[in-house]
């Protein structure tokens, strides 16, 4: 062979191998179980395997996209890690899990986008994700789990629904620390859900929608524009951040009728914590369970309910620092207003507290020598009155009430007739002036029936 052919063979051999650079894949693309897949370079058909135990790396600076209706990563075996420090990009799902036990690390700086779902494992259990960085759906849920997921937003990750943010199962383990957004519902989630909020949730419809037993500790913003910004069956809140539906919207926390009436549902919104909404806490007709409402912050009822709290024995425990903007109705049940301990000088802020139908107490931890004289209030409402009492600090306070029946103290418990007939009524005109004008100006509102 002439030395000149012999070039023209080594010329064409290598401009043979450029278009395989340039579509250069995730390596090993048909791996086996076990095996480790390095996308070291741009991949625009990404990759589809049934194996378990495989681990992706996605390497920085690197995009992975897919074909047309495709997902990027579409993996169908159990165990399958993805680690991204990339771009994922699928025209259909950024990325697809069939098998359970898998995760997702995406990390500082790396995004993940679907143009149906940033990551789908619908039905699919025990998906764990990692974010740090942004995932996105574009046409639907950002992420979409089955049972016992667990899923982390650090706080440099945003995650975006074009419906939900998140949808799961049972026994879903969400912590946030970034942001979350979403065009419908933020997260919604079967039951035991289990979210720690201390970013920001924002959705149009509800911020947080599950079932029953859910558990929430939020000390940052959850905030619906349109409708509730907590709605469950049951379950337990503490609160000492913003919880709040936008004006436009419903409620600040909305109970839904629950299946089993033996769980006593908790709200506990702490000193400096807010609850907003047409009605702060709101329980929903049918939901006969019990509810606990311990308040050191403020709940507010733009409507002029702070609290509807419908059937079942509730339970208000307030302290000094709690204020409640709007009536408080405890609706149906042996309910309990529990004044713990030195109360500012118009309890909850001066609203009316309204035990409603039923044999309703409240208790106080002093003795009834402490006090000093019971004002009808019919201007309010015709079953409303003023209790004026000490504190144990020596303090003045004033409690507005109505359909309250029982009245504990640490010497005993008296009915209405007994109290009134044991307070001196010579001290009320005098001790209650400044009250009345304060509380002039309330007027009772009208129960709201909620859906």
């Amino acid at each position: 062979m002439s030395r000149s052919l012999l070039l023209a063979s080594a010329a064409f051999g290598a401009l043979a191998l450029l278009p395989a650079a340039a579509m250069a894949q995730c390596t090993p693309d048909n791996p086996s179980s076990g095996q480790t897949v390095t996308c070291a370079a741009d991949d625009a058909d990404g990759l589809s395997d049934g194996s378990n135990n495989v681990t992706v790396n996605v390497n920085p600076g690197v995009t992975v996209s897919s074909d047309p209706g495709e997902d990027a990563f579409n993996l169908d075996g159990n165990a399958n890690t993805v680690n991204n420090r990339g771009i994922i990009d699928g025209d259909d799902e950024g990325v697809q899990f069939e098998g359970a036990g898998s995760a997702v690390n995406n990390f500082a700086g790396a995004s993940i986008t679907g143009g149906d779902r940033g990551i789908d494992a619908d039905g699919v259990a025990n998906i764990a994700i990692d974010n740090a960085g942004s995932i996105t759906g574009t046409g639907s849920d950002a992420i979409r789990v089955g049972d016992g997921a667990t899923i982390t937003n650090q706080s440099t990750g945003t995650i975006a629904g074009g419906d939900e943010a998140v949808q799961a199962g049972n026994n879903l383990t969400l912590v946030n620390h970034g942001v979350m957004t979403a065009a419908d519902e933020g997260i919604e989630a079967d039951n035991n859900a289990t979210l720690t909020n201390t970013g920001t949730i924002s959705s149009a419809d509800d911020a947080f929608q599950s079932n029953a037993n859910a558990m929430i500790v939020n000390s940052g913003l959850i905030e619906s524009s349109a409708n509730d910004a907590i709605d469950i069956d049951n379950g337990t809140v503490i609160n000492t951040g913003t919880i709040r539906a936008l004006i436009g919207g419903e409620d600040g926390i909305d109970f839904d009728p629950a299946v089993d009436t033996s769980i006593v549902s908790v709200v506990d919104n702490r000193a400096g914590a807010l609850i907003e909404g047409e009605i702060g806490v709101n329980v929903d007709p049918l939901n006969d369970s019990a509810q606990s409402i311990i308040n050191r912050g403020t709940i507010t009822g733009r409507s002029g309910v702070a609290l509807f709290l419908e059937d079942g024995n509730d339970s208000l425990t307030l302290f000094a620092s709690g204020v409640l903007n709007g009536v408080s109705d405890f609706g149906a049940g042996e309910d309990s207003l529990i004044l713990s301990g030195d109360q500012a000088a118009l309890v909850g802020g001066g609203s009316l507290f309204d035990g409603g139908a039923d044999t309703d107490t409240v208790m106080f931890d002093f003795a009834s020598a402490n006090v000093i004289s019971l004002v009808l209030m019919s201007a309010i409402a015709p079953e409303a009155f003023a209790l004026n009492f000490l504190n144990a600090d020596g303090s003045t306070s004033s409690v507005l009430l109505a359909n309250f029946e029982l009245f504990a103290f640490t010497d005993g418990t008296f009915d209405f007739d007994a109290l009134a007939a044991a307070v001196p009524l010579p001290a009320s005109a005098l001790l209650f002036g400044g009250a009345l004008a304060l509380f002039g100006g309330l007027r009772r509102k009208s129960k709201i029936a909620r859906n």
